[in-house]
């Protein structure tokens, strides 16, 4: 039997997975004709995909030194050289594969990834596009173009390359991972779970598809079940830096900050110095109220890779809570590199903080209600030099905002907008602004009330408080900073006392269910305009950090805002006052998850005032 026929058996087993069977004929081979290339080089890709990569490496430069022509081997070297990290000298290779063959497909595929490492986005692109063409039933040619137009943020067209990579090896769970994530990105949460779940399908221990699996829960908020899928991925590849930072992202999310700290701390030790599992563990810290140690996490980010938007959010945030608002706002502005944050407007010119003499500016809410109510202050300031100051915001924020004097007009999202000069989201104002703790603007109320306004709150009692308990539900922060209202029961014992929600969602539902004292006015609520006339009609309101007590705060009234232990970070640290809002009181827990501490004081404090 000839060698090529021995060769043939030997390559069978191999792509059946018989590595063991395969190494035997192989080696036989090697051993009875030691001058076959094709006997070295196959040997190499067998020794490369059982990951033995020292081994891989001579016995493809013992090929080479055989034939030095033979292209497929110049492939195989360069799939070595990657996996040990030397890329420069994997390109080298496919170079030379392709200077013997410019047609070869593969080598255009691989000569694409490694350029896409190498940080070449435009090269990798016509290479994979060159690939493609080449090959047209090539299913990695097309998953390797999906993967640089991800790399590029042209999504869809990452998802049609990716889908045909799919539907040409419906086999390789490679290319439901990819499909996942690119689903995901599109918004497509549905499409992007049944992708991952197609992979697992294939490959129930495959990492990556576990991996990718996890990544469509985190996405979907469903946190133990991304655990739950992180964990088995971690069973296969326990020292996999990536899945290791998921799965301590998914146990902050459950707000079990010390196993995510110690989770991201193995991660580290794994791979020391990633900047995107510093910046991870950072955040970690951040949210456990140890902004400090977050901000040299941050730090350490920065240095490993200064294009690092995560890193110059999250130390925007450290630095806010300390206080430091030129420094945070700076950094906040780095929020428009995160795939969460689309900038409105593109087709107007941002105002850079120069002189608005002779120019008109739209404002334009980005993120929740509480934000433009803390942050449309600003817009007094703009309106002094400009040409009229636009407002663009959320329907239930448009009657009550429409009283400022100072807005020219004020439009809900999706209505025809005036013609302007230039144009800036609310939360870029600070920084637009140039503002500091000493130069807030504290003129309150800066939202005035309807004339004569007035709700009927009910009989007249000592003291008259409004309470809002719960903030969004799909606040990221949300089981943090919300309250149920079992936990607030002692209040409603406090005798002489009157109450009324704040609660205009189905979240009031709960007074009911417990048999509460609280005067439903959802009713009379239609937007904010109405909230703000019955906050004027109170004397106090005890409120969560939600957009009550923004609201609340804007109006001058007074109101006792109880904050978890790690707060936002316009609450600051440690203190009991607001400087954005003088009328605040802020009653913060005393370690991470006490509210009944926190509820007992505001007890107390009720009976003494009412005593």
């Amino acid at each position: 039997m000839e060698p090529a026929d021995i060769l043939r058996q030997g390559l069978a087993a191999h792509l059946k997975g018989r590595f063991e069977e395969a190494e035997k004929v192989y080696s036989r081979v090697r051993h009875e004709w030691p001058d076959v290339a094709d006997a070295w080089h196959l040997s190499a890709a067998l020794a490369h995909a059982r990951r033995d990569l020292e081994r891989a490496q001579s016995f493809v430069e013992t090929a080479l030194s055989l034939n030095p022509a033979f292209a497929e081997a110049h492939i195989t070297a360069g799939n070595i050289f990657k996996d040990l990290g030397e890329l420069d000298a994997a390109l080298a290779q496919c170079d030379a594969a392709l200077t013997l063959n410019p047609a070869l497909a593969e080598a255009h595929t691989n000569r694409s990834d490694l350029l896409r490492l190498l940080k070449r986005p435009e090269d990798a692109l016509a290479a994979a596009r060159r690939a493609v063409e080449l090959n047209p039933s090539l299913p990695e040619a097309y998953g390797n173009l999906g993967a640089v137009l991800m790399d590029l943020d042209q999504w869809e067209d990452a998802r049609i390359a990716t889908q045909k990579a799919s539907d040409l090896a419906p086999d390789n769970p490679v290319h439901y991972v990819n499909l996942s994530k690119v689903q995901r990105h599109l918004g497509a949460p549905a499409e992007a779970l049944i992708a991952a779940k197609d992979a697992v399908a294939l490959a129930p221990e495959l990492p990556d598809a576990l991996n990718a699996l996890g990544n469509v829960h985190y996405a979907g908020r469903e946190y133990e079940d991304a655990e739950d899928a992180y964990r088995r991925a971690l069973r296969q590849r326990p020292d996999d830096a990536e899945i290791l930072g998921n799965l301590g992202n998914a146990l902050a999310r459950q707000h079990r900050l010390t196993d995510a700290e110690t989770v991201l701390r193995d991660s580290l030790s794994a791979t020391p110095g990633n900047p995107v599992l510093l910046t991870n563990l950072g955040g970690v810290l951040l949210e456990a109220g140890d902004p400090t140690s977050a901000l040299e996490y941050f730090a350490w980010a920065l240095d490993g890779d200064p294009d690092q938007a995560d890193a110059y959010w999250n130390r925007g945030l450290a630095r806010l809570v300390m206080g430091d608002l030129s420094g945070g706002f700076e950094d906040y502005e780095h929020r428009w590199r995160l795939p969460e944050s689309v900038l409105r407007h593109t087709s107007i010119p941002l105002w850079d903080g120069s002189g608005l003499e002779g120019k008109s500016i739209l404002l334009h809410s980005e993120q929740g209600y509480g934000d433009t109510l803390q942050f449309i202050r600003f817009a007094d300031r703009l309106a002094e030099e400009g040409d009229g100051v636009y407002l663009e915001t959320h329907v239930p924020l448009v009657r009550l905002l429409e009283g400022m004097d100072c807005l020219a007009g004020v439009f809900g999202r999706g209505a025809p907008l005036p013609d302007v000069d230039v144009q800036l989201p609310v939360l870029s104002l600070p920084h637009r602004c140039r503002v500091s703790l000493e130069t807030l603007p504290l003129d309150i109320p800066y939202i005035p009330l309807f004339p004569g306004s007035a709700l009927d709150l009910g009989p007249e009692k000592d003291l008259n408080i409004g309470v809002a308990w719960a903030g969004r539900p799909t606040h990221k922060n949300d089981a943090n900073r919300s309250i149920s209202l079992e936990t607030l029961r002692p209040l409603f014992d406090v005798p002489a006392v009157g109450w009324t929600s704040l609660q205009v969602d189905e979240r009031h539902n709960e007074a009911d269910d417990f048999g509460l004292p609280l005067m439903d006015l959802r009713p009379k609520i239609e937007d904010f305009a109405d909230t703000a006339t019955a906050i004027a009609g109170l004397d106090l309101v005890i409120t969560v950090d939600t957009a009550v007590a923004h609201l609340a705060g804007a109006l001058g009234k007074e109101v006792w805002i109880l904050l978890p232990y790690a707060p936002d970070w316009r609450w600051l640290l440690e203190r009991e006052d607001s400087p954005w809002y003088p009328s605040a009181r802020l009653l913060r827990q005393p370690a991470p998850g006490d509210w009944s501490s926190v509820v007992g004081r505001v007890a107390q404090d009720l009976k003494d005032r009412v005593a």
